[in-house]
């Protein structure tokens, strides 16, 4: 309860605002992030191998796999220098930086996951750590989530069956590193259902959930171009 209640501090601390979350696709480029620097992002698992290319630096970082972690912790805590969230059962060692943890419910395949708006308590597991993120933003009180870098498309899937399916025409990533493929296979029939259940909360709370990436296999959100948006917002 003591590691949970820290997060408190950043309940509703941006209501009404507008946030981006990043995912880590191949549509993903060091332009767009550099256009999006004025606003509040979230950013994920191997972002900082874009940050030789970009001043850009994500407000948060999350990282929901444990094996992920324990793969790649040395390069998050030599290149991530924003507050970051965790799943309770990780050990993170102490930082500078702010690290928070979050009581993460796994659930059981082929349903639809609650959707928590009370990050302080509980979040659920959407099978991708953008669910987990969306989570965090609507508990922050944004308003507004742009969604950047969701390509929603990998050379290797697992469906909820446990059948692996593989078409190596595809990219995985922003860059040609394919291994973090081979630490968490996607599993996008569950991440599916959800972002069912975060596009269903979001209409009965009144947030628009809106996908900017330049190219991503998920309609289910609201589309914009980036370029019209950040016109628009001027």
């Amino acid at each position: 309860r003591e590691k949970l209640k820290k997060i408190h501090s950043y309940k509703n601390k941006y209501l009404n605002q507008s946030c981006f979350i990043i995912g880590n696709g191949p549509s993903l480029n060091k332009n767009d992030l550099e256009l999006i620097r004025n606003y509040k992002t979230f950013a994920s698992n191997s972002i900082f191998k874009i940050f030789t290319k970009t001043e850009w630096r994500p407000s948060f970082y999350g990282v929901c796999d444990k094996k992920y972690y324990e793969e790649n912790k040395n390069s998050i805590i030599e290149n991530i220098h924003s507050p970051s969230f965790y799943p309770l059962d990780m050990n993170i060692p102490e930082r500078k930086i702010d690290n928070f943890y979050l009581r993460q419910q796994k659930f059981f395949i082929e349903k639809k996951p609650p959707f928590s708006s009370n990050a302080d308590l509980l979040l659920f597991d959407g099978s991708t750590v953008t669910y987990m993120l969306i989570q965090l933003a609507v508990y922050m009180g944004f308003k507004k989530i742009y969604l950047l870098g969701v390509d929603f498309s990998y050379s290797k899937v697992i469906n909820t069956k446990g059948e692996i399916k593989t078409n190596n025409t595809v990219k995985d990533y922003f860059n040609e590193d394919r291994s973090e493929n081979n630490s968490v296979t996607p599993n996008l029939e569950q991440s599916y259902l959800s972002y069912k259940s975060a596009l269903n909360h979001a209409k009965r709370k009144g947030i628009k959930i809106i996908n900017l990436s330049r190219k991503t296999g998920l309609n289910l959100f609201d589309r914009q171009n980036l370029d019209e948006m950040l016109i628009s917002n001027k």
